[in-house]
């Protein structure tokens, strides 16, 4: 009697975590969030490999707001899609400086978005020996991407340090994030991952 009830126990357990698993990925997709799986190291420590983050395909973006975008082709990156958060919008003037960090409006002083931007601590070959740098005004379909994790992501800063266009064009922006199931950080607490 006692292997019977581990039997149903077990297959209880296992038909539970089916429905509940199901139900991650079938409820918000009834609601109109698409889940997309978090791939690479370029949004931590805000996302990390394997989350789970649901997003509204066909929402209008902010400044401060991750997005699920299209990798500009000139970038030349191995894979389509990426996940990075907006940190200028249409309209918007931004400074790249000799050290590659962006600021707003041309100021010195103003990093983009938050103090992630101070962490940049690499070069910027397009821009040695340019003391002022080289500022830009965004278009009307023009934003500026750029991952949390400043100093391991290819974003707009990168491409515009490689001298190429830091732009991604609205039509390449297929979602905005709303919802984020941490599955990836939960994971690299078990089992660490390098990442």
């Amino acid at each position: 009697m006692a292997d019977a009830t581990k039997i149903a126990c077990a297959i209880a357990a296992i038909t539970a975590g089916a429905v509940l698993g199901s139900a991650v990925v079938w409820l918000p997709a009834s609601l109109g969030y698409k889940p997309w799986v978090v791939s690479g190291s370029s949004m931590r420590d805000t996302l990390y490999s394997n989350d789970l983050a649901y997003s509204r395909p066909g929402a209008t973006p902010k400044t401060e707001d991750i997005v699920i975008a299209t990798a500009p082709a000139a970038w030349g990156l191995d894979r389509e899609d990426l996940v990075k958060r907006v940190v200028a919008e249409p309209g918007d003037t931004v400074t790249i400086d000799s050290t590659g960090r962006l600021h707003a409006g041309g100021d010195a002083d103003s990093p983009l978005v938050d103090s992630r931007e101070k962490q940049w601590s690499s070069e910027c070959p397009s821009m040695l020996g340019d003391a002022d740098g080289e500022t830009i005004t965004l278009g009307r379909d023009e934003w500026l991407l750029r991952g949390d994790n400043v100093n391991n992501s290819s974003d707009s800063r990168w491409a515009w340090c490689r001298g190429e266009s830091p732009v991604v064009e609205t039509s390449q922006i297929k979602a905005v994030v709303e919802h984020v199931v941490p599955v990836g950080k939960a994971l690299s607490k078990i089992i660490p991952t390098g990442d």
